[in-house]
């Protein structure tokens, strides 16, 4: 199986974009699934929250006006490298964007790491 890579990311006029290579999912199970074959990192950035360029201008516009636009967000990027977009969509909890990056060893450790950490911390 080939593993899906970056491309470049072209919205729609209202913001929205799937990566043409992820297949259709429509249970978390099957996300799981496609998750475990392709062994990628995944980092979900939802609009409210987010501090990314234009966000507290699209959260005003989406959750308080109605407007179905999130075209001027910019999604934060997570913290490392190899980063990328494969999709940005809306959920029932406003826009999201899914970031995934195919870790390399070193990123995998510390990965394990940054989870060791969380577990004796309890954050």
């Amino acid at each position: 199986m080939q593993k899906i890579q970056p491309i470049a990311v072209e919205r729609s006029e209202d913001g929205w974009w799937t990566h043409p290579d992820m297949p259709v999912i429509e249970t978390s199970e099957q996300f799981d699934e496609w998750q475990k074959q392709q062994g990628f990192q995944l980092c979900i950035v939802m609009l409210d929250g987010d501090n990314g360029t234009g966000a507290e201008e699209a959260n005003t516009a989406y959750f308080e006006n109605g407007d179905a636009s999130c075209a001027v967000w910019q999604p934060s990027k997570p913290d490392g490298d190899d980063w990328f977009i494969v999709s940005i969509h809306d959920t029932e909890d406003g826009p999201a964007c899914i970031w995934i990056r195919h870790p390399t060893e070193e990123q995998q450790r510390e990965a394990k790491e940054r989870m060791k950490l969380r577990i004796v911390t309890g954050k």
